[in-house]
């Protein structure tokens, strides 16, 4: 309660104590007030912690350190009203010592984040290591976004410091993304390296980017390097390239760029890894359309087609292989056109060879198709499209070459050329002289002078109610056998191949067969005509075990029309000129007829003394002749170029083996017409006629005299 002497030396040494003590506390203050403020401002322009003040010229952190210990911060009421202060300065020092990639960037992103605590996450992200900041692609596109959230910040900073710290952000950003591109080219080449499958270009590729990646300070030529190397570690990731889809093997030794390659520089760099992905993709292995053909099969069936016509026609020939030796068919030709040939054949063979030569100029374009390798570059050359086009002339070669070559059941045959071809017999036949083939099942289907072919079918085939009412013998035989010619006309073997392939009547029954293991029945015409005399048709008798040879007859008795012309033709005369007596005689005076005014029925050929010339009425004209001499049916045999059947052809022939062959099913009255007066063929017929009706087996009638 007593006042105390403020001069005693007590107080006044208490006084002067607390009075120095409130000085220091106001120095204090002033000195934490400017400082705070000086590291405010500093927050506020983006001064990091340890970054000179431009006030001080000391730190944050080094005006923080001096006074964040004061005991005027331990007041209550100080420590709250700087707490913002420092809880801004405590993030940062957080931040400082991170190294949570994450987290740094998550600060660096958070809309709530201080400009401050987002610059100084974007700096500490920028000094870590191991790797280096940005390295993938994820924290690249968090590098941009802080850096547009930075720039957008400094740029309201104002005055000198907003220039400093945009070119700062412009100078780190592009060293950050240098960081990034290396990063990305290290991955690429990484990439390469581990699926360069042995290429040398990559291999020198990878090292190159080895060492320069490490040299290269430029972001544009980072950016190049990087776009290329992305390439090339895109297209090595490739299922095909792994997969040995591509024929590395040809690239290797073909490609242009493997011809001119050297080395790997910076100058030739680009060129080289464009002109690598470029090229490489020609060796890619495509689809083969070509396997689905049989080229060489078919290539050596023509060929063997040739070849085996030329030896058929010459004999012999070189057994080399045609496909491989283009030489061997030529030698063949040059020894076939050297031989004897038929004017025909000489054709064909010609044909064959300039048909050859054609094939050769194909099959060497073929072979040069088929030796192109399966890959992209020849995907033009070996598509669907080509490989029809080829194949197509193979088969059109091919059908020239079988119109050319004949089949082997057409072995007696030959093509004889013309404004139309027609078949003939070959020259070795020694029918050929004589007779022709003709296509009797060809008359149902030709349209021309109706009535008259179906008569002649009819006869021919034996069901004509008489023999053919004198219908040929009333055709000029010039017109009846150019008839016949059409029916054998033909564009050429490969018209008969296919229509026998085809089950054709009209030209399978024109062989008697064309079975190649009957050997002497295979490949003769079923039926043939005669060049003197169109009218007379005969039919192909096959050899049997009854019949040792196959020989031809004709399908009916030689009538009176054609024996007349026979006598007309031969200079034959008569002999008498008796009343009712038909006996005519040969020039060299021998018998051909005998017929005396007694004989019942008379012959039906008489002479007409007034105009010096046989005749034949109407009604005779189709009956078969008759008394007529031994010598009279050889001379008429003789006088076509045929001969007169032996008693066994004769007999086999009525029979026909096992099978009645038409016409000799129908049967006929033959006692009164029989081939020749001997007694011994009268008494045949007779005695066959005793029988007809009987219970003994009776052959067909022999019909045919020659």
């Amino acid at each position: 309660d007593d006042i105390p002497d403020i001069n005693a030396p007590p107080f006044r040494q208490f006084g002067s104590a607390q009075f120095t003590k409130f000085q220091q506390l106001q120095v204090d203050l002033n000195g934490i007030l400017a400082a705070f403020n000086e590291i405010e401002d500093g927050l506020n322009t983006c001064y990091l912690l340890g970054q000179k003040l431009p006030e001080s010229e000391q730190s944050v952190r080094l005006l923080w350190n001096k006074w964040k210990d004061t005991d005027i911060l331990k007041d209550t009421r100080v420590n709250e009203t700087l707490a913002r202060l420092t809880k801004r300065i405590k993030d940062l020092e957080e931040i400082e010592i991170s190294d949570d990639r994450d987290t740094l960037g998550n600060i660096a992103t958070d809309p709530n984040s201080q400009t401050e605590a987002i610059y100084t996450a974007w700096t500490r992200l920028g000094e870590l290591s191991n790797p280096l900041w940005p390295s993938e692609t994820e924290e690249f596109d968090i590098e941009k976004r802080i850096q547009e959230r930075l720039k957008s910040k400094f740029e309201e900073v104002g005055d000198a410091r907003e220039g400093e710290l945009l070119t700062k952000l412009a100078k780190i950003g592009l060293e950050r993304e240098i960081v990034f591109k290396k990063a990305n080219i290290g991955r690429f080449r990484k990439t390469i390296e581990q699926n360069y499958a042995q290429d040398k270009i990559l291999g020198d590729i990878t090292s190159f980017i080895s060492t320069e990646i490490n040299n290269t300070k430029k972001l544009v030529e980072l950016e190049a390097i990087e776009n290329l190397t992305n390439k090339l570690a895109d297209f090595v990731s490739q299922e095909d390239w792994q997969t040995d889809k591509f024929r590395k093997d040809l690239f290797w030794a073909e490609s242009d760029v493997y011809q001119s390659y050297a080395s790997v520089s910076i100058n030739n760099f680009e060129a080289t890894v464009e002109t690598w992905l470029k090229e490489v993709e020609g060796y890619k292995i495509v689809k083969d359309p070509r396997d689905g053909y049989q080229w060489k099969d078919k290539i050596t069936e023509i060929t063997r087609l040739i070849e085996n016509e030329l030896r058929r026609k010459q004999g012999s020939a070189s057994k080399q292989n045609l496909v491989s030796t283009i030489t061997g068919i030529t030698k063949l030709f040059e020894k076939a056109l050297g031989g004897k040939q038929t004017s025909s054949a000489e054709q064909s063979v010609e044909k064959l060879k300039q048909e050859y030569d054609k094939l050769t100029e194909s099959v060497q374009e073929i072979n040069a198709m088929l030796a192109l390798e399966a890959i992209e570059n020849n995907k033009d050359k070996i598509d669907a499209n080509t490989c029809n086009k080829f194949w197509e002339t193979l088969l059109n070669h091919e059908t020239v070459v079988r119109s050319i070559i004949k089949p082997e059941y057409c072995k007696h045959l030959e093509l004889l050329e013309g404004k139309v071809q027609r078949l003939v017999f070959t020259t070795t036949t020694v029918l050929s002289a004589d007779f022709k083939p003709v296509n009797v099942s060809r008359l149902q289907s030709m349209t021309e002078k109706e009535p008259l072919l179906s008569a002649i079918f009819k006869f021919i085939q034996g069901s004509a109610e008489s023999l053919l009412g004198g219908v040929i013998n009333k055709l000029p035989l010039s017109q009846l056998g150019e008839l016949f010619n059409k029916t054998v006309e033909v564009a050429g073997w490969e018209k008969i191949r296919q229509a026998v392939k085809n089950n054709e009547t009209e030209w399978l029954n024109f062989f008697h067969t064309i079975n190649l293991n009957k050997t002497k029945n295979v490949g003769w015409p079923k039926y043939i005509v005669s060049k003197k005399d169109p009218s007379l048709i005969l039919r192909f008798i096959p050899a049997d075990s009854d019949n040792p040879e196959p020989f031809y007859m004709a399908t009916h008795e030689i009538t009176n029309a054609q024996y007349r012309v026979f006598l007309e033709n031969n200079g034959a005369r008569s002999r008498t000129n008796r009343s009712g007596w038909s006996w005519f005689v040969s020039q060299s005076n021998k018998d051909l007829i005998v017929s005396q005014s007694k004989d019942i029925p008379p012959c039906a050929i008489k002479w007409d003394a007034s105009q010096k010339t046989f005749t034949v009425a109407q009604e005779d004209a189709d009956i078969p002749v008759t008394y007529v001499t031994y010598n009279g049916a050889q001379s008429y045999a003789e006088s076509i170029g045929a001969l007169l059947p032996t008693v066994s052809q004769h007999k086999y022939a009525c029979k026909a083996g096992n099978n009645i062959i038409p016409p000799w099913a129908n049967q006929s009255e033959i006692s009164s017409y029989a081939h020749v007066r001997a007694g011994l063929w009268q008494n045949a017929a007779a005695e066959y006629n005793s029988k007809v009706g009987t219970a003994d087996e009776i052959p067909p009638p022999p019909i045919g005299a020659v």
